[in-house]
């Protein structure tokens, strides 16, 4: 699991990386240590006579620079090939993204697990833009096109005090 920087495009009202909202630029996962690392999982997924997964998430969008994650990509591959194994990659967005980055997705990745917290009303709340919009508009979009693109996807929640009595509400939705 790779967490490639804190930066953010929401002000998630939960967020426990950057609270405040500030991250504007931070540390970045430095590619030497995704390739180390990247060797070890292969070689420990190969005695295990299993297949690899990458998983890039965050306390970040871990989309926000596809450039830099696909220079990730470009890292852990070769050490899964190197190794013979099959590699699972898997990502967390946020989806309010641009629809250029969500296609991105939708063509690199195996399965996407985008981040969205319910209805527009609950989304908004919780969820809402760096400059206080509403994140829904967007999220709904990347889901659409993640599922045009035949990807699978799945739908990552977050129940907060606010949302416990809207569990049902929000499944209904989120299946919808």
């Amino acid at each position: 699991t790779l967490y490639l920087h804190n930066r953010c495009n929401l002000r998630c009202v939960y967020c426990f990386t950057d609270p405040q909202g500030k991250a504007a630029s931070g540390p970045h996962l430095a590619l030497e240590a995704v390739r180390a690392a990247a060797e070890l999982v292969a070689a420990n997924c190969r005695q295990a006579g299993r297949r690899m997964t990458v998983v890039f998430h965050g306390g970040g969008e871990p989309a926000l620079d596809p450039a830099r994650a696909e220079q990730v990509l470009r890292v852990v591959e070769p050490a899964a090939e190197r190794a013979g194994l099959e590699l699972f990659r898997y990502i967390a967005p946020n989806g309010a993204l641009p629809v250029a980055t969500v296609r991105w997705l939708a063509g690199r990745f195996d399965l996407v697990g985008l981040s969205c917290d319910g209805p527009p009303a609950v989304q908004a709340r919780q969820r809402p833009l760096r400059n206080g919009g509403d994140s829904s508009p967007l999220v709904e979009r990347a889901a659409g096109i993640i599922r045009a693109a035949g990807r699978p996807l799945h739908v990552r929640v977050t129940i907060t005090p606010d949302g416990l009595a809207l569990q049902e509400e929000i499944a209904a939705w989120i299946c919808e």
